[in-house]
């Protein structure tokens, strides 16, 4: 499947059975997204990331994919409880909030409301402790420890794409 993103590049979009991850390789000319399965939650992740890439500066991506990863995994999971889907007894329940994924972004999403603010009973600091609570989770459990991490933005701008997109909602 081919895709033209608003800044006019090509995406592909391929499945591949055989891998046992998803992944979005971005280049400046033809990006592409590789799924290891059809499913929405998985699509929407990478395609956040094709996203974040067609805003971004491309010589910052390499030096912030663990905070590309904190920003996709917090969309993801705001993707699956605004579709209802992390409801108790759903497939998506069991199976995101138990991944290192769902654990990472869910204790950063529930300092925010849905338009992305701070709720009035945390402290910028309790944000970025969450943020970087997630990064190290994802870094050391999640097979992103190889992910280069940009630890001079703070937690709330390192979601800025996030809360721009809540905003418009």
């Amino acid at each position: 499947m081919n895709l033209v993103n608003a800044l006019g590049n090509m995406l592909y979009i391929k499945f591949d059975a055989s891998r046992n991850d998803a992944i979005f390789v971005p280049s400046s000319g033809t990006s592409s997204i590789t799924l290891n399965r059809w499913d929405h939650s998985t699509l929407f992740h990478e395609m956040f990331h094709a996203y974040q890439f067609s805003r971004s500066d491309p010589s910052d991506w390499g030096s912030r994919l663990l905070n590309n990863e904190v920003e996709a995994h917090a969309a993801e999971y705001l993707y699956l409880r605004r579709k209802g889907l992390l409801e108790s007894g759903s497939i998506y329940n069991t199976i995101y909030r138990n991944s290192i994924g769902g654990q990472a972004a869910s204790e950063l999403i529930n300092m925010l409301d849905n338009s992305g603010n701070i709720l009035p009973y945390y402290s910028d600091t309790s944000i970025q402790q969450g943020y970087n609570n997630s990064a190290n989770l994802l870094s050391e459990q999640g097979g992103y420890g190889n992910y280069s991490f940009d630890s001079t933005l703070s937690g709330l701008d390192a979601l800025g794409l996030l809360q721009s997109i809540l905003n418009d909602c």
